[in-house]
């Protein structure tokens, strides 16, 4: 899900749908079983600390900033 949500914030935000930029995935498997997925895009970047986080009270109602907090929560709580 995390990856999936990433690739589709790469198109739609990143790249803002311009079919003529791309989208960089990169997979990396280490002997130890750890995985390293990166996607990259061509768009401006942003500070993900900056995005709200949509789990305290006064963010629930708010339908926005849910994709980020799907890649990093599960990245975060394995760690």
């Amino acid at each position: 899900m995390a990856l999936r949500e990433a690739a589709a914030n790469a198109v739609i935000h990143g790249n803002g749908e311009n079919s003529y930029k791309r989208v960089y995935v990169d997979c990396r498997c280490y002997m130890d079983g750890e995985v390293s997925i990166t996607v990259r895009d061509e768009g401006q970047g942003f500070n993900s600390e900056e995005v709200a986080n949509p789990t305290t009270p006064e963010n629930l109602l708010f339908t926005h900033d849910r994709g980020i907090y799907l890649i990093y929560d599960p990245i975060r709580r394995s760690t």
